[in-house]
């Protein structure tokens, strides 16, 4: 008798100890995984930023002079050609 009431005390003692713990634990794990993702998310952000810069930058590189081409194009079938014919 007297030793189921020293394991009882003993297992509350034990439960008391570790459900105060363990929200704080938890709390303190969220925290630092919240941190360790804003950290991560930075530069993976300025990343696609730059690659996004860049995608621009070479597509218009492409597309002025096709432009130009079109242009051209269209200027000798409307009116050189006409001209010519």
């Amino acid at each position: 008798l007297a030793s189921q009431r020293l394991t009882r005390d003993i297992a509350d003692g034990v439960i008391t100890l570790t459900s105060d713990e363990i929200p704080a634990t938890v709390a303190q794990r969220a925290d630092d995984a919240r941190t360790e993702a804003i950290r991560d998310a930075a530069p993976v952000g300025a990343a696609i930023l730059i690659a996004l810069i860049l995608v621009t930058l070479v597509a218009r590189s492409m597309v002025r002079p096709l432009r130009t081409l079109r242009d051209s194009a269209l200027k000798v079938a409307h009116e050189d050609l006409a001209r010519e014919v």
